[in-house]
């Protein structure tokens, strides 16, 4: 490890929580947005290129990172398209919502690449009211246009009565299409495993990094390199606003992480790993740094320890949820390592 910050990639855990999703015997598309969930977009994708079905993006520009890694992958964008040009050139395939869209890419001749999207509860993108479906059928049937997928994504997948009634009205929906909605359906997001409904392709996220599923693995550790070693003395204090007061002479370390780098002021208080050993971060978080107390610890300048946290417990004390935590550390100045 040479870096400051390393984000470490346990490929053989990717794998094994990849291998579970593909148990239920349906396509999959790895969701790679948000820099794969702050995993790192490049190395996540290049790792599984030869054993996804699809890369899921948000945007073009995160799809255009994926092609320059791989030329022949499938990749989807969910979210919104305004250069529908610039997907025809790359091979991207796209997600539509209405008619006008519809018209305008079967104008550029790229409709293959379309991905007709259903709202069906969740009042973001997609197809909402049953006019506009009955309108984007007659439009299709008479240009002999096709979708190449229908897709929706179930808002609250955690309450079964609301999804359920979520895929009754996408069903519903689908069934004004007719036989424009025959190639692929597929739903997001990764526990919609949990529930019997048809469909061809899972969108998994979340799930593939570890998270939010007894039967999936974190694949990502991280680790931060001691900067310096100090002394406090009883009674002193540490950092900014003097959140820290030693009530005995305390030996602590600086590392290179801080809330810069993702790692959350309220993180503070939460541990890292030395030796086995579990160390406490004390005093307020800074941009660049943070601090722990290493009393009876032999640590050195130079040495990286592991930053340890439950996510799912982190997310609840900050009224957020994991992947808000994970998405944070997309931005850090760290070097990733795939082991």
């Amino acid at each position: 490890m040479k870096g400051y910050n390393i984000k470490k990639i346990y490929k053989e855990i990717l794998f094994k929580n990849l291998k579970y999703y593909k148990s239920f015997n349906k396509k999959i598309c790895a969701m790679v947005k948000a820099d794969a969930y702050g995993h790192g977009l490049c190395e996540i994708v290049d790792l599984l290129k030869k054993d996804v079905d699809y890369f899921g993006v948000s945007n073009i520009f995160e799809a255009l990172k994926i092609r320059e890694i791989s030329k022949k992958s499938k990749i989807l964008i969910v979210g919104k398209v305004f250069d529908f040009s610039k997907c025809k050139d790359n091979n991207l395939e796209f997600m539509v919502e209405n008619v006008r869209e519809i018209e305008f890419v079967n104008k550029i001749e790229c409709e293959k690449l379309m991905h007709l999207k259903i709202d069906c509860g969740m009042n973001r993108y997609g197809v909402k009211e049953e006019c506009e479906l009955k309108s984007i059928r007659e439009l299709c049937e008479h240009n002999k246009i096709s979708f190449n997928g229908v897709f929706t994504h179930f808002p609250y997948l955690s309450n079964k009565k609301i999804t359920k009634n979520n895929y009754n009205n996408f069903l519903k929906k689908i069934k004004i299409l007719g036989n424009l909605s025959k190639n692929i359906i597929h739903f997001g997001g990764s526990n919609i495993i949990n529930y019997d409904f048809n469909y061809d392709m899972i969108r998994v996220g979340i799930g593939l990094y570890g998270y939010e599923n007894i039967n999936v693995v974190p694949i990502m550790k991280i680790f931060s390199k001691v900067l310096d070693i100090k002394e406090i003395k009883k009674d002193g204090y540490l950092g900014y606003n003097y959140e820290f007061k030693s009530n005995k002479d305390t030996k602590i370390a600086i590392l290179s992480i801080g809330y810069g780098d993702g790692l959350l002021r309220l993180m503070k208080d939460e541990f890292v790993f030395i030796n086995g050993k579990r160390c406490k971060i004390i005093g307020n978080i800074c941009m660049d740094v943070c601090f722990i107390e290493i009393n009876n610890i032999e640590l050195n300048i130079g040495d990286y320890v592991e930053m340890v946290w439950n996510v799912e417990k982190i997310a609840k004390k900050s009224r957020t949820i994991p992947y808000e935590i994970l998405t944070n550390f997309s931005k850090t100045r760290c070097e990733i390592e795939i082991v």
